[in-house]
């Protein structure tokens, strides 16, 4: 909780805003929404099994709603990755990549890779 705290303390004065309540009021509606990590650096989205969870929903929310998400690169997946959070480590994409198993591509279609 005390991330949050800070977090939110650190942007109402970042912004100050005549209505810092109002604000801290928005600040917790978008983290219960999970959208709070959307723009954040690595170390704030991996930070808590919330920022993580709410990361993992967002990008699923942004990129799979595309049929075309299946046949990119693994390097392609992680520069979209990058929109949302723009210092998401590479290694871990690769990291990732090496553990699944290599799926077979429809003829005409390029692999995953």
């Amino acid at each position: 909780m005390s991330i949050y705290l800070q977090d939110a303390i650190k942007i109402i004065l970042e912004r100050r805003d005549e209505r810092p309540l109002d604000l801290l009021n928005e600040y917790f509606n978008t983290t219960l929404k999970g959208e709070h990590i959307l723009l954040r650096e690595y170390a704030f989205v991996s930070a808590t099994q919330l920022n993580r969870k709410s990361f993992l929903q967002q990008v699923k929310k942004v990129f799979h709603s595309t049929p075309h998400y299946k046949v990119i690169t693994a390097l392609d997946y992680h520069q979209m990755i990058c929109l949302v959070c723009s210092d998401f480590p590479r290694n871990l994409i690769i990291e990732t990549v090496k553990t699944l198993p290599i799926a077979s591509s429809p003829p005409g279609e390029p692999e995953i890779s």
